[in-house]
Formats: C-alpha cells, sequence, structure tokens
C-alpha cells in the first residue's frame, strides 16, 4: 500500500499529461501573449521543464497548478526575452496617442466612454469581449507585455520593473498609453465618437493611470478626486480602467476566443511536437 500523500505511480504519464492538462495550458498562454506559435512553444517548454522537474511533485498538491506555475513562469520568461532592448528596438512605447486624444489645453477632444451609463454593463455584451480581443492583438509588444503581467497576473510595479528591467516611470508611461490605446481602439470598434469645462483632463488621465499601478501622493490624490467630481468625461475613463482591470482580471478566458465557440486548443503539430520532446527527455 502506497504512502500516506505518496505520489500514484501511473500519475506521471508524458502523454496522459498532455491530454489532461495541454489544452488548459495553451489557453492560459494564448490568452496572455496573443500569439499561437508562442503559447504553443511555452506550453512544450513547460512540460518539458515539469517532466524533468517530475521527482519534485509531490501529488499532495493539485497537478494541473503545480503545472500552471510552471507555465506562469514560462510565459513571463518569454515575455521578458521578447523584450529585450535589442529585441524591441523600434517599439518602445507605441507611439504617444495624447495628440490625437486631448487638445491644445489637455482637455479630451472626444468622450472617450466607450459605454455611456455604467461601465460595468458592458461586460455583459459580447461586442465589448469582442473589441477588447481585437484592441489587445493591436497594442504595441512592449505595452501589451506590461499591460498583460500588471491587469492579468497582477503583479506589482516593482515586480514587473524587475522582470522587464525598466524603469518605474518608463513602466508608467507604458501602462498609461496602453490603456490611451484600448480606450481609443474600443471605442472606434464599439461607436463612432464632448467637451469638458476642467483644464488639464490630460495630465489628470496620467496620474488616474498611474494611481492603479502606484499610491500618489496626497496632493496629487486630492488633485485628481477634485476633477473627477466635476469632469464626467475623467470620471467616465476612471470607471472605464477599472472595468478594463475587471475583466482582465476576472474573465481572461472570455480573452482567448468567443465561448459560443470550440475553446482554444492545441493543435496536433504541437502535440506531436510537446510528446516527441519528452519522450526524447526520457531517453
Amino acid at each position: 500500500m502506497a504512502a500516506a500523500g505518496a505520489r500514484p505511480e501511473n500519475s506521471l504519464n508524458a502523454d496522459q499529461w498532455l491530454d489532461r492538462h495541454g489544452d488548459t495550458l495553451f489557453g492560459y498562454a494564448l490568452s496572455r501573449l496573443r500569439d499561437s506559435e508562442a503559447a504553443e512553444e511555452v506550453v512544450q517548454e513547460t512540460f518539458v521543464a515539469a517532466w524533468g522537474a517530475r521527482d519534485q511533485y509531490s501529488g499532495r498538491g493539485s497537478e494541473g497548478a503545480w503545472l500552471l506555475g510552471i507555465c506562469k513562469r514560462k510565459v513571463i520568461d518569454h515575455v521578458r526575452r521578447r523584450n529585450r532592448p535589442d529585441t524591441a528596438a523600434g517599439d518602445d512605447s507605441g507611439g504617444d496617442l495624447s495628440a490625437s486624444l486631448f487638445d491644445s489645453k489637455g482637455n479630451w477632444r472626444v468622450d472617450p466612454r466607450i459605454a455611456k451609463g455604467r461601465p460595468e454593463a458592458a461586460l455583459e455584451r459580447e461586442e465589448f469581449w469582442e473589441a477588447f480581443r481585437s484592441c489587445l492583438d493591436g497594442l504595441p509588444a512592449r505595452q501589451s507585455a506590461v499591460f498583460t503581467l500588471r491587469e492579468f497576473d497582477e503583479m506589482s510595479s516593482a515586480e514587473i520593473c524587475n522582470e522587464l528591467g525598466i524603469s518605474s516611470s518608463n513602466l508608467w508611461v507604458l501602462l498609461h498609453r496602453a490603456r490611451l490605446f484600448l480606450t481609443r481602439c474600443m471605442k472606434a470598434h464599439l461607436e463612432s465618437g464632448g467637451h469638458a469645462d476642467m483644464l488639464r483632463c490630460r495630465e489628470i488621465s496620467q496620474l488616474v493611470s498611474q494611481s492603479m499601478d502606484r499610491d500618489l501622493p496626497w496632493r496629487q490624490r486630492m488633485h485628481v478626486w477634485m476633477h473627477l467630481a466635476m469632469c464626467r468625461l475623467c470620471a467616465g475613463f476612471a470607471r472605464q480602467l477599472r472595468v478594463l482591470r475587471r475583466a482582465a482580471h476576472d474573465h481572461p478566458e472570455r480573452l482567448v476566443g468567443d465561448p459560443s465557440k470550440p475553446a482554444a486548443v492545441l493543435s496536433q503539430d504541437a502535440r506531436q511536437r510537446i510528446k516527441a520532446a519528452l519522450h526524447n527527455g526520457d531517453e
């Protein structure tokens, strides 16, 4: 009789691992990387690494959770490699959209809200998810990397800066530009495009974005609070960013594809490559 907590002898079978967990890991990687080839590569790296370290799996916890933990690390490794200075040349920030969104006085040129009334209600519309998926796919690489790590995986600013080798100020610029890009892109998808009485909407939008990633000094918090109390456009923009965070964190599976269609699955070619890699590692 096996000792309590011992790993079942037949539980660690390479082919069964792939059959049981391959699609789940692929869906996770695809939702973060937005690239099926990169997601397949990460899944293969995950299984090879896990198989090589299978003696470290005690069997006491969930096999799937253990594999997902390895996959998360591999996704971060891939993002870091993809965003090294030598591979991300020419894509530092994807450009500043401020000129197209704010006028010369710093006010919004158009209403930035993608949904009137309660932005949260947009989560119930499939059109929202279609627009979110499409716009995520269009994010410049570095913006996509930091947005994914911050909003999907809830990594802290310090953790992201450490992983990607960037400064906090650079991170905040990238996150703000990513959020502006998603705002403009999703608005274009969902409706056709307001003038606010408050000045410095551009600066307030930057502080609202930064407040999601760091604690603002007291004076800046007061400026934001007073501005949002009087500017419906900036208040709507702030609520909208919270909705995007909620959508990315609570429903990442919706960003892989239409839930009415088959879930994201590994291709047969990818399955064969992974099985071959696992069996080669056993030789």
